[in-house]
């Protein structure tokens, strides 16, 4: 058998291990965009029952500068879930709808 070309480069980590960007993008790519974008805030948020959640920000690594746009900013928590911003200090849990306030 005769060894294929592969359409994209590999980067070479720890060793012998590669990392295949491209073939990352097609099998999950939500998770590729994720990796696209730069942690650059952590808070608190407590539901209406007083528990307290760790959230983190997220910003696009890469802005679309063709659209002169404002970098998007997405929100989780901190084990993954996603979070909606709805304004203000106000969030809410995707999945559940659990409405957070952000802790001052």
């Amino acid at each position: 058998m005769q060894p294929t070309e592969l359409p994209y480069e590999r980067t070479r980590i720890h060793g012998s291990q590669c990392y295949d960007a491209s073939e990352n993008e097609q099998l999950f790519p939500e998770v590729t965009k994720q990796m696209a974008s730069v942690l650059v805030g952590q808070f608190h948020a407590r539901d209406a029952e007083g528990r307290i959640y760790p959230v983190h920000e997220f910003r696009e690594s890469q802005p679309d500068q063709a659209d002169g746009k404002e970098p998007v900013s997405t929100y989780r928590l901190a084990i993954g879930d996603r979070v909606n911003h709805l304004g203000g200090n106000e969030f809410e849990l995707r999945q559940s709808g659990i409405k957070l306030t952000r802790v001052i």
